[in-house]
């Protein structure tokens, strides 16, 4: 993830910390690294899109997913 500048970092940092299922692993270069754990790819998504809705981040993109953790949950919103 990428914040609008460098002095946000930090303050980036404590935000996302405060997100049940999100933790900061590294802060490097090129921006954060971040884990996301949630139940679902649903509960993924919801959570992706509240920190990209953030003024402090200009990019953020999910570079792994591990799919063996995803259990079969019915989608009742079908």
């Amino acid at each position: 993830m990428v914040p609008v500048d460098r002095e946000q970092e930090l303050k980036l940092q404590t935000i996302l910390n405060r997100i049940k299922g999100v933790e900061v692993q590294e802060i490097g270069p090129k921006g954060l690294a971040v884990v996301l754990e949630a139940a679902s790819t649903r509960e993924l998504k919801k959570m992706s899109e509240e920190i990209n809705k953030l003024d402090e981040v200009v990019d953020f993109s999910l570079g792994y997913l591990n799919w063996e953790d995803q259990a079969e949950i019915p989608d009742n919103n079908k």
